[in-house]
C-alpha cells in the first residue's frame, strides 16, 4: 500500500492499493507481519499510524525508519521540508511509540547505503560494510509482536 500514486507506478509488486495509513483497508489482525518502511517520519499523528499498523497485524510489526543521528539524514531533514519529520526519529523515540502496544524483540541501528541516492561506483565496497551500524547508520528497525 502507499498513499502515493507515484510511488506505486514505480513500486514492481504485483498487488497495490491506495491506502491512508490512519484507515488501512484491511480487517484487524489480517496479516501475519505488517512493514512500514520509511513512512513515519512524513506524517503528523505518529501514534495513530502505530495503532493502525498494530491493528492490521496478526502477529508481527516491522518498522524501519530514518535515523536523525545520522549526519546526512539530519541535514537532509534540515532542508528538506517533505523530510523535516527526519529531525524527531531518534531510535528512542521509536522504541517509545511502539513499546507500550507492542513486545519489542528487535532493534538496531543499521545500513550506510542511501537508496537510490548512492552512486553505484560506491556499491563494491559500500555493501562489504557490516549491516548493523550503531548510532549513525541511515536507519534504525524494531521488530515487534503483539501479544
Amino acid at each position: 500500500t502507499d498513499f502515493s500514486q507515484k510511488m506505486l507506478i514505480e513500486n514492481p509488486v504485483i498487488k497495490k492499493i491506495i491506502a491512508d495509513i490512519y484507515s488501512l483497508p484491511f480487517r484487524s489482525n489480517s496479516f501475519d507481519m505488517v512493514c512500514a518502511w520509511e513512512v513515519f517520519h512524513h506524517l503528523e499523528n505518529h501514534e495513530n499510524a502505530a495503532e493502525e499498523i498494530i491493528r492490521v497485524s496478526k502477529k508481527y510489526i516491522c518498522i524501519f525508519e530514518v535515523n536523525r543521528n545520522n549526519p546526512v539524514q539530519f541535514l537532509f531533514g534540515l532542508t528538506n521540508k517533505e523530510h523535516r519529520g527526519v529531525i524527531k526519529f531518534s531510535k528512542k523515540y521509536l522504541l517509545k511509540l511502539f513499546a507500550k502496544k507492542v513486545r519489542i524483540i528487535k532493534h538496531s541501528t543499521t545500513g550506510i547505503i542511501f537508496p537510490n541516492k548512492t552512486p553505484s561506483f560506491m556499491l563494491p565496497v559500500l555493501s562489504k560494510a557490516p549491516f548493523a551500524i550503531p548510532f549513525v547508520g541511515i536507519s534504525n528497525f524494531i521488530i515487534c509482536e503483539k501479544s
